[in-house]
């Protein structure tokens, strides 16, 4: 059963949420690249994640995903990154696309 994602946050007035953002973008950097990644709470280092704005989750996802690809062109990430996915921000979120570089 899908949910009904909210175009405003429920945690805070944030644009972007790790909780509300019905999509995420996954950043797989290219092999030697590890101090790009992210520390995640345990000190492990994780590839970087980057959430869709709230305000975009009942627009359809290529439309996300073609806001997100252009935000992500300035990136400092972008000359180190690999592959892009681009899951369903949900527990066991389904693969929706991919970039490769």
């Amino acid at each position: 059963m899908r949910q009904e994602y909210p175009i405003k946050c429920t945690h805070g007035d944030h644009k972007i949420c790790k909780h509300c953002s019905r999509y995420k973008m996954v950043i797989l950097l290219k092999n030697g690249c590890d101090d790009m990644k992210d520390t995640d709470p345990s000190g492990k280092k994780v590839n970087p994640v980057r959430y869709s704005y709230v305000s975009k989750n009942r627009k359809p996802v290529e439309t996300v995903i073609a806001g997100m690809l252009h935000r992500f062109q300035n990136n400092v990430l972008m000359k180190f990154t690999n592959v892009i996915h681009f899951y369903e921000n949900e527990p066991g979120g389904q693969l929706v696309a991919e970039k490769r570089f």
